[in-house]
């Protein structure tokens, strides 16, 4: 199976839950990356050839993170996908490569 590059539709049941599932597949033997669609994803999902990963990429909210009045640190968006980021990024060195910007798809609405 040869995968085709297939970017997120955000949809309105997305921006209201504040996140987008995204999947994406590593060749094995050439080491590249492409963000797929669901249905790839199962097909490719059993492949021996290729490494698979889905991830919970946040939308909304705030983008930044915010001091509150108790003194806690509320998180924003962009932090919180820069964690989800790294952690894949070890599990699938390259991923960096593709998802350029923790805020990548963000709408900003609360």
């Amino acid at each position: 199976m040869n995968p085709m590059s297939n970017k997120p539709k955000i949809t309105k049941d997305d921006i209201i839950n504040g996140y987008v599932t995204r999947y994406f597949c590593k060749y094995t033997s050439s080491g590249v990356i492409t963000e797929i669609d669901f249905n790839q994803y199962y097909k490719i999902k059993k492949d021996p050839y290729y490494q698979i990963l889905q991830i919970k990429w946040e939308i909304s909210g705030r983008a930044d993170d915010v001091i509150a009045r108790d003194g806690n640190i509320l998180r924003g968006t962009r932090h919180r996908n820069q964690i989800v980021l790294d952690f894949y990024e070890k599990k699938m060195p390259g991923l960096k490569d593709i998802i350029r910007s923790p805020l990548e798809y963000f709408n900003g609405i609360e």
